[in-house]
C-alpha cells in the first residue's frame, strides 16, 4: 500500500472547487453589471427634485436663447453708457449711440492716462454677449482739451443694438490686433 499524504488529498479537492467558484463569481458580477447598466439608463435622463439634470448629455446640448430673456436682462434701446476705469472703478467718460440719417453711430469721450502715441493707442471695442462677438471701432484721438474721443459710423446700414458692451484697450502699435490690456469698460442699459 502506498503512502499518500493527507495534505495532497485536501489540496486536490480545493483545486477542483476553484474553477467552479471562479465561474460562479464571474456570472454574479456579469449579472450585477447588466442590472446596473439598465438602472443607470432608466434614470439617466430624468430630472431630480431640485431640477438638476442627471445626464451630462443634456447639459452639453445647446439650446437657443429666448429673445425675451435677452431683452429682459439687457436694455437694447439704451442710448447712453458710463465708461468706468477697470482699476479705479471710477467713471472716466461717457458713450452715446443711436442713429443719424438712418445709420448707426457711436460716440465716446474719456479722460485717460497720457500715453506715448508713437508706440501705443487706445482702441474701442463693441461687444455682443449672445452670441458672443466683438469688433474694433478704431483708435481714439484727443480733442483740444486733451480728452480721448471717438466718433464712429459704419459704411453700411446695419443694426448694432445688440452690441451693448464697450471696452477700451491699450494697444501696442504693430502688435497683436486682438484686444490687449483692458483700461475702461462700460455697458449700455446699466
Amino acid at each position: 500500500m502506498a503512502y499518500q499524504s493527507s495534505y495532497n488529498l485536501n489540496h486536490n479537492r480545493s483545486k477542483k472547487n476553484i474553477p467552479q467558484t471562479t465561474w460562479l463569481l464571474v456570472a454574479c458580477l456579469g449579472i450585477l453589471f447588466i442590472v446596473a447598466v439598465f438602472w443607470f439608463r432608466s434614470t439617466g435622463n430624468k430630472k431630480s427634485e431640485t431640477g438638476i439634470v442627471n445626464s451630462i448629455a443634456n447639459v452639453f446640448t445647446p439650446r437657443p436663447v429666448d429673445s425675451s430673456i435677452v431683452e429682459g436682462g439687457i436694455n437694447l434701446t439704451s442710448k447712453d453708457a458710463s465708461l468706468i476705469g477697470v482699476n479705479s472703478k471710477q467713471i472716466v467718460g461717457q458713450a452715446t449711440r443711436g442713429t443719424k440719417d438712418g445709420k448707426y453711430f457711436f460716440e465716446g469721450k474719456a479722460i485717460l492716462p497720457t500715453i506715448n502715441r508713437e508706440t501705443n493707442f487706445y482702441d474701442v471695442w463693441l461687444v455682443q454677449s449672445v452670441p458672443y462677438q466683438f469688433f474694433s471701432l478704431g483708435e481714439m484721438i484727443t480733442n483740444e482739451t486733451g480728452d480721448f474721443i471717438i466718433e464712429w459710423q459704419p459704411d453700411d446700414e446695419i443694426d448694432l443694438q445688440a452690441y451693448t458692451k464697450i471696452v477700451v484697450t491699450l494697444q501696442t502699435k504693430g502688435g497683436d490686433p486682438d484686444p490687449q490690456r483692458h483700461i475702461v469698460e462700460g455697458e449700455f442699459g446699466k
